[in-house]
């Protein structure tokens, strides 16, 4: 799913492990690299998955370092609200003096993946 809203933005290839996992296992750290257009190499990013999980709300937070990006702090809250789901996202990112691009290359991407859930959820 994460390489379906990224899409034609950012392409995703898992480095370790080789192949992505059926689900992200909480406190496991995934390796992967990075295509800007699907073509363009970003370089590595590493990704730490940690979960909240209660009975009305489900948290997902990843964060890790990468080659570009040295600061990655990003969480997704999904509530249930009378009438259906509330979707929160929010990024804390750090790339030194690449940070001002870096944070507008990923304000359309996460503008663009908003666009993408709510066509995927529309569709289900």
């Amino acid at each position: 799913m994460m390489q379906r809203v990224a899409t034609p933005f950012i392409r995703f290839s898992p480095i370790e492990p080789a192949c992505w996992p059926q689900r992200w296992a909480k406190g496991s750290t995934y390796r992967m690299r990075l295509a800007l257009l699907g073509f363009l190499p970003m370089g590595w990013q590493e990704m730490t998955i940690t979960n909240d999980v209660q009975p009305e709300k489900f948290t997902l937070i990843d964060t890790g370092p990468g080659q570009i990006v040295k600061q990655w702090d990003h969480r997704v809250d999904l509530a249930s609200v009378p009438g259906g789901t509330q979707y929160n996202e929010t990024l804390v990112l750090a790339a030194g003096l690449m940070t001002p691009i870096v944070w507008l290359g990923m304000s359309v991407v996460m503008w663009w993946r908003q666009r993408r859930w709510i066509a995927i959820t529309a569709n289900s």
